[in-house]
């Protein structure tokens, strides 16, 4: 099996959300936190965090894991610069693939980020999204041919123009990516999560 960074998506402000997503409490740990050893958990390769809004207190909430923390500065430009800054840091560890995550998608387990390469390895397909509510997201794997693209990234859209080929892109059934923490109404959701 190739060796496969992970870029975990932590840099926003939660504007719509009114407080940082990152910090909000999940499992005893705060959002950020389980995501990150989720990551970890998975074993597949090194893990790189993307901070920008709030980082300071974000950095503290990763205190002692195994990851590779990068702050972007320019986190007001909107995600793809993120994906490019996590793609300069994974790049020095050299790995043959990269899965985008995101820290507000609370069900991604290891297993999840487990059967992306699992797919890869058997249709050869350059991505691999996870696929609910009809659409094709993240957490996503990009293999080496995508990586200029990915480092090129700019703007608010992030990989969607990379996922939305059909022609190079497998799907891995998730539904459980459509929750995702972005106003105060997935609150209830993320609570029901946590007690399920």
């Amino acid at each position: 099996m190739s060796k496969t960074g992970i870029i975990l998506m932590a840099a926003g402000e939660s504007k719509r959300l009114g407080r940082p997503k990152q910090l909000l409490p999940f499992r005893g740990t705060t959002l950020l936190r389980h995501a990150a050893q989720t990551a970890v958990s998975a074993g597949i390769g090194p893990v790189v965090v993307v901070l920008g809004a709030r980082h300071e207190e974000c950095c503290k909430t990763l205190d002692g894991l195994p990851v590779n923390i990068v702050v972007n500065q320019s986190w007001e430009e909107g995600i793809g610069t993120s994906i490019a800054i996590g793609m300069n840091a994974i790049l020095t560890e050299d790995p043959e693939g990269v899965i985008v995550m995101l820290c507000d998608q609370p069900c991604v387990s290891f297993a999840a980020l487990k059967r992306l390469e699992l797919k890869q390895s058997l249709t050869n397909y350059d991505i691999v999204a996870s696929s609910y509510d009809g659409t094709a997201g993240p957490p996503a794997l990009f293999m080496s041919g995508c990586f200029d693209e990915l480092l090129a990234l700019r703007g608010p859209q992030g990989a969607k123009a990379l996922l939305a080929d059909t022609k190079r892109v497998a799907l891995v059934p998730f539904p459980e990516g459509g929750l995702d923490v972005d106003e105060p109404c997935d609150l209830p959701a993320l609570a029901r999560l946590e007690n399920g």
